[in-house]
């Protein structure tokens, strides 16, 4: 069915420019870290590396709490609080000096990320239908992704000027909500719902949505996986210089972005497409667990960029359209949730791994990886013979 909503292109870009600040408040930190620390000399290690990580607490909670806003607000609204707030937040460490006070302005830019997050996806799913909303939804990847490469490459260049320039960067976040005041559409809550949304606006979010958060989750566990210890494989290991492992921590998002292009037209078939994109995904970190050359250590970075791009468009795709109207926007904000809840929750379980380790720490980290893929992927293929490799139609459930 024809979705009778028309979007135009510059509007589209506006919506999907939100994108590129779904992990800008991470991006912007993590190749500073090392320069924060050192620039804070009498605070506790740990509690400076908090920094990058505690934005997600907040963010994951407020992911959630946007897809209920959207039921009184205006998503355009939310979209320019949420990212104006995020700008100011991110900007303020880099005038202060006590490290509590920097770490309350972080939980607070995790609130901007959080209310932002899941609206690109919210929108996109308003306006498009079917295929058309298979693709947008992988530009959307796309454009997250290749935003997370650029970011970092670019901070990491810049640190010559001082640790305080990552927090400066959060200034570009300033240029994005101008866009979204220019071009993004109004979105009034419950337009699409008529009648309905005034008796069934409180039915609660359906178990579909908690199995695709799920699902979201444990793959930015995976991502989080190998960006949390690829820098200090590499230092350890020296396979290649250190000058260039901003590039290669860029790698997989680039690939994560090209995957969300190709999505498309290869997520015909479910079982056999979850299949390859997990099979995809291991095999990536079959080549980290052997990783003593750099050819190992980049097909690493290729495979499991592009493994984990094909399935995160899938993801939200058959989030938006397997849950009834009524419930889309808040399943949405949970499901976009277990991206920060996936990264945060990787940075725990990669330390409990490294420290259980036998043998190479972090060869056995990889394995520990490749087994789990690995048995989801054969869970797959299972269902996949049993259904004979036949196109399964998504199920629609809300209406359209």
């Amino acid at each position: 069915m024809e979705n009778t909503k028309k979007i135009s292109t510059f509007s589209l870009f506006c919506v999907l420019i939100i994108a590129a600040v779904y992990n800008f408040e991470s991006a912007a930190i993590n190749p500073a870290l090392a320069t924060i620390i050192s620039a804070f000399p009498n605070e506790n290690i740990t509690k400076v590396t908090f920094i990058s990580t505690v934005p997600f607490i907040t963010s994951m909670i407020f992911s959630v709490v946007s897809g209920k806003l959207t039921e009184k607000l205006d998503k355009k609204k939310i979209a320019i609080f949420a990212l104006a707030l995020y700008a100011i937040t991110g900007m303020m460490p880099a005038f202060l000096s006590n490290i509590n006070i920097i770490l309350l302005m972080r939980l607070l830019t995790g609130v901007g990320v959080g209310l932002c997050l899941p609206i690109p996806a919210m929108i996109i799913a308003e306006y498009f239908v079917g295929p058309k909303r298979e693709k947008v939804m992988g530009y959307m990847n796309a454009v997250f992704n290749v935003a997370n490469g650029l970011i970092s490459i670019g901070v990491g260049l810049l640190l010559g000027f001082g640790w305080k320039v990552s927090f400066y960067s959060f200034a570009a976040i300033f240029v994005i909500m101008l866009l979204v005041v220019i071009g993004c559409p109004s979105s009034t809550p419950n337009t699409e719902l008529g009648t309905r949304g005034k008796t069934q606006i409180n039915m609660p979010i359906p178990m579909y949505a908690y199995k695709m958060f799920g699902c979201m989750t444990f793959l930015w566990i995976c991502f989080g996986w190998m960006i949390l210890t690829l820098a200090t494989f590499n230092a350890e290991r020296g396979i290649v210089p250190m000058t260039i492992i901003g590039i290669m921590c860029a790698l997989p998002g680039t690939l994560n972005a090209v995957a969300a292009l190709v999505y498309p037209y290869i997520c015909k078939y479910k079982y056999a497409f979850i299949t390859f994109s997990l099979a995809v995904l291991a095999t990536g970190f079959v080549f980290m667990a052997n990783a003593h050359s750099s050819t190992f250590l980049v097909l690493g970075c290729v495979f499991i960029g592009f493994g984990h791009g094909l399935l995160i468009p899938y993801i939200t795709t058959c989030t938006a359209t397997n849950v009834p109207l009524e419930t889309r926007d808040r399943s949405l904000g949970l499901v976009q949730s277990g991206i920060h809840v996936g990264l945060l929750l990787a940075t725990f379980l990669v330390t409990w791994v490294l420290n259980m380790a036998v043998g190479e720490p972090y060869y056995f980290t990889y394995n520990v990886a490749v087994i789990i893929i690995f048995a989801l992927a054969a869970a797959f293929l299972i269902a996949a013979i049993v259904t004979k490799g036949k196109a399964t139609k998504v199920e629609i459930t809300n209406g359209e």
